[in-house]
């Protein structure tokens, strides 16, 4: 199973109707978040590049005072991971732009691409039409311990 989707079944237990790594797409994850009321605020890219950009145009655009969202570990999930079987890609957080300028399966900004860390519950969503967002994970009510009377 990939690493992200474990994680994610952890954090979002609503992400469970996500069955595997095949099924991991940026809409799926927005529909599980949806559906315990979690709005992830989606912004195009279409409108910021005359030509095409490469990933590291992408990630300073996606990550724009975001650099420093997410703590910890960061697993990713980009497209190789599906298309060749690979696992997840893994980095710590100081070192994503780092991560992302040393990524040579292919593009990584070619589809789908999540970036989840588990210590600081951060999620970032990068969708295949060209649009991005960040969100911090609640709490869930799974993890919450019941509360005594």
């Amino acid at each position: 199973m990939s690493k992200l989707l474990e994680y994610l079944h952890e954090l979002v237990p609503a992400s469970c109707s996500i069955a595997d790594a095949f099924h991991l797409t940026a809409d799926a994850v927005l529909e599980s978040l949806s559906s315990v009321g979690i709005q992830l605020k989606l912004t195009s890219i279409a409108d910021l590049f005359e030509s095409d950009p490469d990933d590291d145009a992408l990630a300073a655009v996606v990550f724009d005072h975001y650099w420093h969202f997410h703590e910890g570990q960061i697993v990713i999930h980009s497209p190789a991971c599906s298309r060749y079987g690979l696992p997840d890609f893994e980095c710590a957080a100081e070192e994503l732009q780092d991560f992302i300028h040393g990524y040579n399966r292919e593009m990584l900004f070619d589809g789908d691409v999540l970036f989840l860390a588990r210590k600081s519950r951060t999620l970032t969503v990068f969708h295949h039409e060209g649009a991005f967002g960040h969100c911090l994970l609640p709490p869930s009510a799974a993890s919450t311990p019941p509360q005594r009377a």
